[in-house]
């Protein structure tokens, strides 16, 4: 998009708010401040949270006192699922003993106390004793145990 592109927007939306009864913003001294202005509004991918925005530049005393609005219940509709995540990607612990290997919905004790429960149908024979593991965060919300010394991991669920 070209400056002239976006200043023939800028000029669009002044006139129809204008004409709305709203006065047009006080002109910056720098001339590609509301080029900037009007570019950052654009990349905010919600439409709620873009339309205050563009709001905002037109009747307030510019982008900066503009701020997103806060969560609301309506606004998260959908959302309620993602969190932001601050849990770490992996851990990493034993498996205390002899360890021989899994099978489908075998349970695995960690030294830490954890309990975890394959729930693909792969098998595997390790044949251990205390072999240090790692359950590693995967897509979808998916675990994978990788176990020291073997190159297969189980996906894996936690229980306990």
């Amino acid at each position: 998009m070209t400056h002239r592109t976006v200043w023939f927007a800028v000029a669009v939306a002044v006139a129809a708010l204008a004409g709305a009864g709203f006065a047009p913003p006080a002109r910056a001294a720098d001339p590609a401040e509301p080029v900037a202005a009007v570019a950052r509004c654009r990349a905010i991918p919600e439409a709620a949270v873009r339309l205050a925005c563009y709001d905002a530049l037109a009747s307030g005393p510019g982008p900066a006192a503009w701020a997103p609005p806060a969560a609301t219940a309506t606004a998260r509709f959908g959302f309620e699922n993602r969190t932001v995540r601050s849990a770490p990607d992996s851990v990493e612990s034993r498996i205390p003993g002899y360890f021989e290997g899994w099978g489908p919905k075998s349970r695995i004790g960690l030294a830490n106390g954890q309990v975890w429960q394959v729930i693909d149908d792969s098998r595997g024979v390790v044949e251990r004793r205390d072999p240090a593991v790692k359950v590693t965060r995967a897509a979808l919300g998916t675990f994978f145990l990788e176990i020291e010394g073997h190159h297969q991991a189980p996906r894996v669920s936690r229980v306990e």
